[in-house]
């Protein structure tokens, strides 16, 4: 099992596109891909959820997984044109000698009574459609089964089991071969149960934006503030409603629990700012702890995880006037 840490997911939550990207994983569980003329293979559900391009999705994508926090499943190695990227491509057959693409597949037949094999065309037609072998010249009916498949060129008459080929790109017209192709992985991703379980606990900053707003208030967000002390503090939010007093919101993202010494960091932070500030957490908080929050009158949310965080955030929302 791989072990993954909360915090590296914690600090991606802080970025907004990564957060949507991890949400919209978190409700899907997976992320499959989708091929058209346009852009090739790419991801369109989680494209369209989080409002980002074909190749911002396959970069974020790439990176989670290069993280552990999603797994890969390789579906196919697809080839794309060297020269414009382009896997809109068909392959062109072709003679194998002359390079002709004047061929024509035959099928070999075999008359199983007499054993003779030879091309579909060599079997004659003798009136009212019916076919004779050209060895025993008996008439054929189900007493035939195909041998195989050859081909034969219209240009210069040679015959191959196989035809050679290369590649014609739609968008750029050139022709390459395999030797020549960018190579490039077609994948789908899916998130694992451990990492699964862990976003489920984390908080998803954006949704506790939309609680406050949704209060009436005015948010800014990663907002400085300066303490008493000249020491800026850093908040996930500070609202203000109605231009009145400002409330911060201070979201610690970790399962890890919350320690005497993170109580007393917080008190100092409120102490040193004399703002109002909530501080919101999807950590156990032990006993120590939470007489140190209880014994200082800290306005702590303890929360479950994301969902119960914002039920709780909304109360107190709800409770300023």
């Amino acid at each position: 099992m791989t072990v993954i840490d909360e915090d590296v997911l914690a600090k991606l939550l802080k970025d907004r596109t990564m957060e949507k990207v991890l949400a919209h994983i978190v409700e899907s569980k997976s992320v499959s891909v989708h091929y058209d003329l346009e852009y090739g293979y790419h991801y369109p559900r989680i494209e369209a959820d989080v409002g980002i391009t074909p190749d911002e999705s396959i970069d974020l994508l790439s990176k989670l997984a290069s993280l552990r926090i999603l797994s890969e499943n390789i579906l196919f190695l697809s080839i794309a044109c060297p020269r414009c990227g382009s896997t809109n491509a068909a392959i062109v057959y072709r003679c194998p000698k002359c390079s002709s693409i004047m061929i024509r597949r035959d099928l070999l037949m075999e008359h199983i009574p007499c054993g003779c094999i030879g091309l579909e065309s060599s079997f004659k037609e003798k009136g009212e459609g019916s076919v004779i072998c050209p060895r025993c010249g008996g008439s054929i009916s189900d007493d035939v089964r195909i041998a195989g498949v050859w081909f034969s060129c219209l240009s210069c008459n040679s015959r191959f089991p196989e035809p050679g080929h290369n590649i014609f790109c739609r968008v750029c017209r050139e022709f390459f071969t395999v030797k020549d192709a960018s190579l490039k992985f077609v994948v789908e991703y899916y998130i694992g149960d451990e990492v699964y379980s862990i976003l489920k606990k984390l908080i998803f900053p954006s949704r506790i934006r939309a609680v406050i707003e949704s209060g009436g208030f005015d948010i800014e967000e990663n907002a400085s503030v300066k303490g008493k002390s000249g020491v800026v503090h850093l908040f996930d939010f500070v609202a203000r409603r109605n231009q009145g007093k400002p409330i911060a919101f201070l979201i610690e993202n970790t399962l890890k629990p919350i320690t005497e010494a993170k109580v007393i960091e917080w008190y100092t932070k409120s102490m040193d700012t004399g703002m109002e500030i909530v501080y919101v957490t999807p950590a156990p908080i032990p006993d120590g702890a939470r007489r140190l929050i209880q014994f200082y009158g800290l306005t702590v949310i303890e929360a479950a995880d994301s969902a119960d965080a914002e039920v709780k955030v909304r109360s107190i929302v709800e409770s300023i006037r």
